[in-house]
């Protein structure tokens, strides 16, 4: 709050008193009182005025600047009445206990929807599990009978399956601290296990998958980790060439070594169909199918988005480069410093 501005939001006040002492030391003289004593009383009527403007300006200032201070530094400005005093002048108070009522609704406000979204999310998972019995049923039961029929309809369970798995990882992906577990992982059993996981979709579309250096631990959620190397998993075997010998290669290397941002990169590079250039930056979007997605009509646009929101809420990396024909690489960095981590 600048004085100048104060002075501009009074400035009526301030002419009507200034008039009044100007009639009244008129009047004085008119009188017949003597000219010293008249500038005696003026003097002690603008120092009276000059004290009561600083003293209102210190406290409007002190409370302004300390709600425009609070309010550029919380990320949740609805909170803003929770950090600040309630100050001693009217209007500030009528002020205050305006933010304060304004604060107080939207709180509750928030407080419904995060109950309803907790509802809502306990149901989808809820529903996610219930779903997963007559989905495991049916591929036992086409396990059991092998016929071309059947071979079509466990790779429609598998997809099913695939859409179930991330549903949940979208519902929990919104409240992590119910679900979520850093830990030391070895990094070749967290790729081997997703490999396994997913060795279906690499041997019906013929995919070899080839581990590089992976010997070394990393500090992540091993469940969350698996998911999201599933994801691509399933795209290598959504996008590979109709053609030729397909591989899917895990690797991994230090960055940054000796650095306070040294992290162990996981690569996995396929030799697939690979990206278009101008779709490379926006694959982690939501909804985002691409022009491969569209041509082969299998992309929801979901599975990379996932992929980076879960990703961010573990505090690992995650990148993606690709060239049209030769293939596609995600990269996820797992931070070594313990500072980074969630």
């Amino acid at each position: 709050m600048k004085f100048g501005a104060y002075l501009a939001d009074r400035k009526a006040s301030l002419l009507i008193v200034v008039l009044a002492m100007l009639v009244g030391v008129s009047s004085m003289l008119v009188f017949g009182m003597d000219e010293s004593a008249a500038a005696f009383v003026t003097c002690l009527m603008v120092s009276g005025l000059a004290v009561d403007i600083a003293y209102d300006f210190a406290r409007r200032r002190s409370f302004y600047n300390q709600l425009q201070n609070t309010l550029e530094d919380l990320d949740k400005r609805h909170l803003v009445s929770e950090l600040i005093e309630r100050p001693g002048f009217l209007d500030g108070s009528i002020a205050y206990d305006a933010i304060k009522a304004a604060g107080k609704s939207m709180n509750d406000e928030i407080a419904g929807y995060r109950r309803e979204s907790e509802e809502y999310r306990a149901y989808i998972e809820a529903w996610v599990h219930e779903v997963k019995t007559p989905i495991a049923t049916a591929e036992l039961m086409v396990e059991n009978n092998r016929n071309e029929v059947d071979r079509a309809l466990d790779g429609q369970l598998r997809r099913i399956e695939s859409c179930v798995e991330q549903a949940l990882y979208y519902s929990r992906s919104t409240a992590v601290e119910q679900d979520y577990l850093i830990r030391s992982i070895k990094l070749e059993d967290l790729a081997k296990k997703a490999v396994r996981e997913h060795a279906r979709v690499l041997i019906d579309n013929g995919i070899q998958p080839i581990f590089g250096s992976l010997d070394t631990s990393v500090f992540a959620d091993p469940k969350w980790c698996g998911f999201v190397l599933g994801q691509i998993i399933d795209n290598a075997g959504k996008y590979r060439k109709p053609e030729g010998h397909a591989v899917l290669k895990l690797d991994a290397c230090v960055v940054d070594a000796g650095t306070a941002d040294e992290r162990i990169v996981l690569s996995v590079a396929d030799n697939g169909i690979g990206v278009p250039t101008g779709d490379v930056s926006r694959v982690f979007d939501k909804g985002f199918t691409g022009e491969s997605g569209r041509r082969f009509g299998r992309s929801t646009g979901i599975g990379l988005y996932l992929c980076k929101r879960l990703c961010d809420k573990m505090g690992l990396s995650i990148a993606f480069e690709s060239e049209e024909g030769k293939g596609s690489t995600v990269f996820i960095g797992f931070p070594r410093n313990a500072m980074y981590l969630p």
